[in-house]
């Protein structure tokens, strides 16, 4: 099991990457990313395939969820460390009226946690929830609520930085 600091580093990243999901500035995204890293999901059945350099370039030329008063709403479900320097987070993050589910992929590379890989799928619009006011969303599934992997203290950390719990 990593030690709580490899957990914490780790959490920041995760706290890295939403950051970058709400306000798309560009300039920390080699923070976030491995230059090498691979984003994959489906798009009306299609599997859809971005390079870093791409995915970066779509974030730059689009409206930020942040500039369009868009509101936030990200969770960390799930951290599984294959090692002390590799781990998978599962998360849920909204970006403006669309709610993702995300598979990141980690590695710690040069002390840095940094994506590597990212699958993507797009639960829902989540327009209706605007509409009917109610912007927040329990998870379901009661097991999300810790983290098998980390101690349990950064477990709680966990739970109270989604709100939810």
């Amino acid at each position: 099991m990593p030690d709580r600091s490899t957990c914490q580093s780790l959490i920041d990243a995760v706290e890295r990457y939403f950051e970058l999901m709400f306000d798309n500035d560009v300039s920390r995204f080699d923070q976030v990313f491995a230059s090498s890293a691979q984003l994959h999901g489906l798009r009306d059945g299609k599997l859809r395939l971005l390079a870093a350099h791409e995915y970066k370039n779509a974030l730059a030329t689009g409206p930020s969820p942040k500039s369009r008063n868009a509101p936030r709403q990200q969770e960390i479900l799930l951290v599984d460390f294959a090692s002390p320097t590799q781990a998978m987070v599962k998360v849920r993050v909204r970006i403006d009226t669309l709610l993702y589910l995300d598979y990141l992929s980690y590695h710690c590379i040069n002390g840095v946690w940094l994506i590597t890989a990212k699958s993507f799928h797009q639960v829902f619009s989540s327009s209706l929830f605007i509409l009917s006011g109610d912007t927040k969303r329990r998870p379901t599934d009661a097991s999300t609520k810790h983290c098998s992997q980390c101690p349990e203290a950064l477990s709680a950390q966990l739970q109270a930085s989604c709100g939810y719990w």
